[in-house]
């Protein structure tokens, strides 16, 4: 008797229903891509693609549909549980027009019933690309201190990105800045806080996001990104002079090859805040500050928790005092001292600076005595409002006595001075005048001065039958 010979299994391949979901999945996507540009360029919609049992009925204009005007940060994960939840009641609704055909031991199903599952796919359906929605909406949103109506892309939830979705909706925003005017938009922000993206992603998705028109800001914080990354970063700010480039590693060798052929002034706003860079990247931002530099026109500059110390501060400061359209500089945390040089730069830009520069930020630097002995005398002559945080820099009672006659003799200098070495008596007083000066007190109309007037002299008239 010949043995019998064993074949190789061979790994079986997807089923015809999973081929099906896949199919159905790849569909959606489509759709979703469709329904937002739809929704966002004022075209007509097909009702039956948004409506809900449960919402709003909303109208297909897209100057008037509000879809949610909160950020949805949980978005992505209600979306997973959606997808869960509608795979359920479409292998429910199979099992029960299964038992409808050819019967089954636990009876036959009301037709009934299999249109109430098939009515809550549907709805299932319904809700997973209204959440996918969400993540492109019309809301109020700052920018430069410019207050507008901006068309948020708001992917901040997406903790894995997904490059195939993330392609899909910003070609769809694309679309929809075509047409901004007609739906009375000022511009269009993207928002990537925390997706894992990386230098690779960031490469296949750059493309997409510089299609987008009237884009005004993007952020890129906290996307996992390198000094890899940096020509990619470049083609975006080139397109967009506003980014966040906040809690990633891109260390000084990212910074020639991003600041890199930029249009003169291009740049408005840029956050470099815990980005690994030291000094020496101080040299290109100083260059990139000069006339017909990229930054000569910046309006926001942040380099917060970042080891730059006193000689590239220097050198940064002293070509920031030629941007006249400087109005926010972030240097906390920055390793700057009062021996170093750099806080007497921070007051020479303070005092020779452009008019539009209302605050600088200097907490947790090694400020002590001697430095805001030198910050007061340098704003004395300060006639522009201008806020200077000095919080956690090292200051005793004899800076803190400078700083007190500096707030009491110029009205439009406000200092904020918490977690420092003085004494109780100079912080309070501090802290009250500033509060009087830049928060005064409201005036009393007539009836409350009557009222006022009367409960003074009702005291008047008790203290002196007291006496009596």
């Amino acid at each position: 008797m010949e043995p019998t010979v064993m074949e190789p299994c061979k790994p079986e391949g997807p089923s015809a229903e999973e081929l099906a979901e896949v199919s159905e999945l790849q569909e959606e996507n489509q759709l979703l891509a469709q329904v937002l540009a739809q929704l966002m360029t004022n075209q007509q919609l097909n009702t039956e693609q948004l409506s809900l049992s449960s919402a709003p009925t909303e109208q297909a204009g897209a100057a008037d549909v509000r879809v949610d005007p909160e950020w949805a940060d949980g978005i992505w994960e209600l979306h997973l549980d959606l997808a869960a939840e509608h795979k359920k009641l479409i292998k429910e609704m199979k099992d029960a027009q299964r038992a409808q055909k050819f019967g089954s031991p636990r009876g036959r199903q009301d037709p009934d019933q299999i249109n109430q599952i098939r009515k809550q796919v549907s709805q299932v359906s319904n809700m997973r690309n209204r959440a996918a929605i969400q993540f492109v909406t019309k809301a109020e949103w700052r920018h430069h201190n410019k207050e507008g109506q901006w068309a948020i892309g708001d992917f901040r939830a997406w903790k894995k990105a997904n490059v195939e979705r993330l392609q899909q909706l910003l070609r769809a925003m694309a679309t929809m800045s075509a047409s901004l005017g007609e739906v009375q938009l000022d511009g269009v922000v993207v928002q990537m806080l925390e997706v894992n993206l990386g230098d690779d992603q960031l490469q296949a998705v750059a493309a997409d996001i510089c299609s987008i028109g009237a884009l005004a800001h993007v952020n890129l914080s906290d996307c996992r990104l390198t000094e890899r990354g940096a020509t990619h970063i470049n083609r975006v700010l080139q397109h967009c002079g506003s980014m966040d480039l906040s809690l990633n590693s891109l260390h000084c060798q990212a910074l020639p090859p991003l600041m890199k052929s930029i249009p003169s002034g291009h740049v408005r706003f840029l956050d470099l805040s815990d980005t690994d860079i030291r000094g020496s990247a101080c040299i290109t931002l100083a260059a990139a500050c000069k006339a017909d530099g990229a930054l000569c026109k910046i309006e926001d500059l942040r380099l917060c928790s970042n080891s730059i110390g006193d000689k590239g501060c220097v050198v940064l400061l002293d070509e920031l005092k030629n941007c006249s359209s400087l109005q926010y500089l972030d240097l906390r945390d920055a390793g700057l001292t009062c021996w170093g040089g750099s806080v007497d730069a921070v007051a020479r830009l303070v005092a020779c600076g452009g008019p539009a520069l209302d605050c600088v930020r200097l907490c947790r630097n090694g400020v002590h005595d001697e430095g805001a002995v030198a910050l007061a005398a340098s704003l004395q002559t300060q006639k522009q409002k201008v806020k200077i945080t000095l919080n956690n820099a090292k200051i005793g009672d004899q800076g803190a006595k400078e700083i007190l006659k500096l707030v009491r003799e110029n009205k439009c200098v406000n200092v904020s001075i918490k977690d420092n070495m003085m004494g109780a008596f100079f912080k309070a007083s501090i802290e009250e005048v500033v509060s009087h000066n830049f928060n005064p007190p409201k005036k009393l109309s007539a009836a409350d001065l009557m009222v006022q007037q009367w409960i003074e002299q009702q005291n008047a008239e008790g203290s002196l039958s007291d006496g009596d």
